[in-house]
């Protein structure tokens, strides 16, 4: 039997919003054979303010726990969403 390779994220970069650092640590192991560089936040608050940061990253992707303090992961694709009109958005996967 084949197996199959993993896919190659090279260059691309991942908001991870998790507000457990153990899960965080999961998902990066999990995930490290991709090779995609991931940016951290503790809660959606923080999500939000990364994504809009200054720091001229632009993401690929977003994972966040649903249930996270401060915001959570609803409010913050909300604001995402509500904040970034004319830019083009990551699709939402439920």
């Amino acid at each position: 039997m084949e197996t199959e390779k993993p896919a190659s994220f090279i260059g691309k970069t991942t908001l991870l919003a998790d507000d457990v650092e153990i899960n965080r640590e999961i998902v990066m192991a999990l995930l490290e054979e991709t090779q995609m560089q991931f940016v951290c936040a503790v809660n959606g608050r923080e999500a939000v303010e990364i994504f809009f940061g200054q720091s001229g990253v632009k993401f690929d992707l977003i994972l966040m726990d649903i249930n996270m303090p401060e915001m959570d992961s609803v409010g913050a694709t909300l604001r995402i969403r509500a904040l970034s009109a004319p830019r083009p958005l990551l699709p939402l996967l439920r």
